[in-house]
């Protein structure tokens, strides 16, 4: 993502997370979904806002940021799922997804966008 910009092509001064009206988009969630497949999106946004709320962070690009954060969480992750402890095997055959582990999560992510639908549709008929 380019850093946001004002009409004369300055960029934005940063911002607090709360003043920026940090929202999750679902144009975000496809991004998520194909970039980071099986991270838990809402979780680590959750985790992302808190975090940098508690921080008192400013950035003038917060969706950046954002991709930043669950690119950082997937590698985390995949290190994590790898790394050997003394005297133990490394990963196996249990410790991947099963096809309804990814049955599911497509569920929650189709229910979702049908969630994020329902909601607009809601805010249009009370505009």
């Amino acid at each position: 993502m380019r850093a946001a910009s004002q009409p004369d092509g300055r960029a934005l001064p940063a911002a607090p997370i709360d003043l920026d009206g940090f929202v999750l988009t679902d144009a975000m969630r496809r991004w998520a979904a194909a970039t980071v497949p099986g991270l838990d999106v809402d979780y680590e946004t959750a985790q992302f806002v808190d975090h940098h709320r508690a921080e008192g962070r400013r950035r003038s690009n917060w969706p950046a940021e954002w991709q930043k954060w669950l690119r950082r969480s997937a590698k985390y992750a995949s290190e994590r799922q790898t790394r050997q402890a003394p005297g133990r095997p490394g990963p196996t055959a249990a410790a991947r997804p099963s096809t309804t582990d990814q049955r599911v999560l497509a569920a929650r992510e189709a229910g979702r966008r049908v969630q994020a639908k329902l909601d607009a549709l809601k805010q249009e008929q009370h505009a």
